[in-house]
């Protein structure tokens, strides 16, 4: 009987461990999104201050921002890459599609299906915001403004291969 009695216990014990587990898992990728959000949007706040006397970003490219150290550690995988939380890449250019190079654009790729409704979401003071290429947020600064669609963000962030760009004006707006 005390076999028996054992063996139950164990079995709750490993039910509410796996419990506590799946919750601070969750945690766990709410706390990663937010992280790469906020390390992104100190150095978009940055970037604003050392071009503010330019008129545009246009020398602005990602090694050199490697290399006045707006990336912590973490992140800088060598002299120009960058990988993030979930192993994908962080890329940060002027957008090419925007003229006078005066907006850029950070993307994330390979974002977890749990961690990307919070970074598609992060209050970054973004232009735009997009979301495996759908654009969920447009202040229209660069287009039409639309709202934060958290229906297309549901739809697109699925699985573990997501990708999520932010752009961003040269100034603040």
């Amino acid at each position: 009987m005390a076999l028996v009695e054992l063996m139950l216990a164990l079995a709750v014990i490993a039910v509410v461990l796996g419990t506590i587990a799946k919750i601070a898992g969750s945690q766990s990728a709410e706390q990663k999104a937010l992280a790469e959000a906020r390390t992104a949007k100190a150095a978009v706040n940055e970037l604003r201050v050392i071009f503010q006397r330019q008129e545009t970003f246009e020398a602005l490219d990602l090694s050199t921002t490697i290399d006045i150290d707006l990336w912590p550690e973490r992140n800088v995988t060598g002299p120009n890459t960058l990988a993030n939380t979930w192993g994908g890449s962080i890329t940060l250019a002027p957008d090419p599609a925007w003229p006078n190079n005066e907006v850029i654009n950070i993307q994330w790729t390979e974002v977890a299906g749990d961690s990307c409704p919070t970074l598609a979401t992060f209050p970054f003071g973004a232009e735009r915001v997009s979301v495996n290429g759908n654009q969920v947020f447009n202040s229209g600064y660069m287009g039409v403004p639309t709202d934060l669609d958290m229906g297309a963000i549901g739809a697109n962030c699925q699985g573990n291969d997501n990708t999520v760009t932010v752009w961003f004006a040269k100034d603040i707006r």
